[in-house]
């Protein structure tokens, strides 16, 4: 009996043991960040350069998966639904990620509390963009033309109940306008269709317009910021312009819902390293990429806030469907 009871205390140790030691090995294999827009737009660099970084600070191989469509929401999905060890992270997007839950509450599968809050990483403010051959040399021009012409002057945007697309309806709303939106797969799509001509203005971000501005291709009329960014000095605000508009796209890391808090605590302190790195800040800093990180309980509260804001876009009678 002794025996027996000893040889059950030790085989209860080796399982601890086993079970600690499991713990904090993670990670012990590849962890896959999903990205629910194209290659080559801010969302999918943002991922790419975090999982360079986090591949150094975890010693695992991290891998970006690109899963595009519905303005973010099959990416989004796609996390959500994923098994909680840690393993399948996901880029979010705010208000974007907000905004479809509000509208289109019966059809998309996952709700705001799905997902572990991880990291806010970048805060980006918007814009409108036009090629630098259009007409349009400021916000005025763009409305005087808008209000002339019903529904002639078309804006892309990085999909359907993105960030960028409720700007543009908003925009609409209170400067009693109609403009056409053209919803593409993320905001390189956008890019593309502007220097092709094939659209007269994009709701992109600044960190999107930033190289083509140094190319002199593409023109900024206006940033939806508080105040003209040190960078572009000469770029006048929404507010500047009479038009009551301040509004920024936040891009983090989240997961889905039930992940051990000790692997969500190794994550955000590993990625606060990559974000704080000169690696990463140099890369940021070559983007136009303007750095906000916040910790998992930070990253909570400004869901909250961003909430409080989708709704404010989401005020917009007759438009959305």
């Amino acid at each position: 009996m002794k025996r027996f009871s000893l040889f059950l205390i030790i085989a209860i140790l080796i399982i601890s043991s086993l079970s600690l030691t499991g713990m904090a090995t993670y990670p012990e294999r590849t962890i896959s960040i999903i990205v629910g827009y194209s290659a080559g737009g801010s969302t999918d660099l943002m991922a790419r350069f975090i999982a360079e970084g986090l591949e150094k600070e975890l010693g695992q191989k991290v891998v970006v998966i690109n899963r595009p469509g519905a303005g973010g929401e099959i990416g989004f999905t796609d996390v959500a639904k994923a098994k909680p060890d840690g393993y399948t992270l996901g880029t979010v997007n705010l208000p974007g990620l907000i905004n479809l839950t509000l509208m289109r509450p019966d059809t998309v599968q996952f709700s705001v509390d799905d997902f572990e809050k991880i990291a806010n990483i970048v805060l980006d403010p918007s814009t409108i963009t036009v090629n630098v051959d259009s007409p349009f040399q400021n916000l005025t021009d763009l409305i005087d033309y808008a209000k002339e012409h019903p529904k002639a002057v078309t804006i892309g945007n990085s999909g359907v109940g993105s960030s960028s697309d409720m700007e543009t309806l908003y925009f609409n709303t209170i400067m009693d306008i109609e403009t056409t939106a053209v919803p593409f797969e993320g905001d390189a799509g956008v890019r593309a269709a502007l220097l092709g001509s094939h659209i007269m203005a994009a709701a992109i971000k600044i960190s999107e317009a930033d190289p083509y501005l140094a190319q002199g291709t593409m023109r900024i009329l206006g940033v939806m910021a508080d105040e003209r960014l040190p960078k572009y000095p000469d770029i006048p605000t929404f507010k500047e312009q009479g038009v009551d508009i301040v509004s920024s796209s936040a891009r983090g890391i989240a997961g889905p819902k039930g992940i051990p808090q000790d692997i969500i605590e190794t994550l955000s302190k590993a990625i606060e390293k990559v974000v704080k790195s000169d690696f990463f800040v140099q890369k940021a800093a070559d983007m136009n990429m303007p750095l906000y990180y916040l910790s998992p309980e930070e990253y909570k509260e400004f869901f909250k806030s961003q909430e409080v804001f989708a709704k404010k876009l989401l005020e917009v009678p007759g438009e959305i469907k």
